[in-house]
């Protein structure tokens, strides 16, 4: 099942956290791959910036379990990653993939509005700020790239 909800964070929420992952100082880490699809000669990349994962959580962690937790209705969390997908000539969709090989909730939460989305089903869901997309983590989904914006920026939750 796929649900998808705009306005997900209320105004001044959204504000701060699009004003921390798009500002000049946040942390971001180059990948060379996007999935386990992937390789590393075949020129696809982005960057990441993970919030948490088995435990080990960065500063920005916080910031988030304060504005998603109880909206998502997390009860016991497996990772949160922030993605940049810088923009391309050509809109690319990525490789399918899953998140985790077993049964858990997903969701993906666009920070900027672009020509990009996440594709469930064959379906491409757009990328529109303050949009989050819920679904199951262990079925294969795609992201894209953007080529209206300078990057797409996303949060991915991962979850029970």
């Amino acid at each position: 099942m796929v649900k998808v909800v705009d306005n997900f964070l209320d105004n001044n929420s959204f504000k701060q956290l699009k004003e921390i992952v798009m500002g000049k100082t946040f942390p971001w880490y180059f990948e060379s791959v996007i999935n386990s699809k992937h390789s590393k000669i075949d020129n696809t990349l982005y960057f990441v910036h993970i919030a948490y994962h088995h435990s080990a959580t960065s500063s920005f962690y916080e910031t988030l379990k304060d504005m998603f937790w109880d909206k998502l209705k997390i009860k016991s969390l497996i990772r949160i990653k922030v993605n940049c997908y810088p923009k391309t000539n050509k809109l690319h969709i990525n490789e399918k993939h899953i998140d985790y090989g077993f049964k858990h909730k997903a969701a993906v939460f666009s920070i900027n509005t672009n020509d990009g989305g996440t594709i469930l089903s064959g379906n491409k869901i757009d990328s529109i700020e303050n949009r989050v997309v819920l679904f199951d983590g262990n079925k294969p989904h795609s992201s894209s790239t953007c080529t209206n914006q300078k990057a797409r920026f996303n949060i991915n939750f991962n979850y029970f």
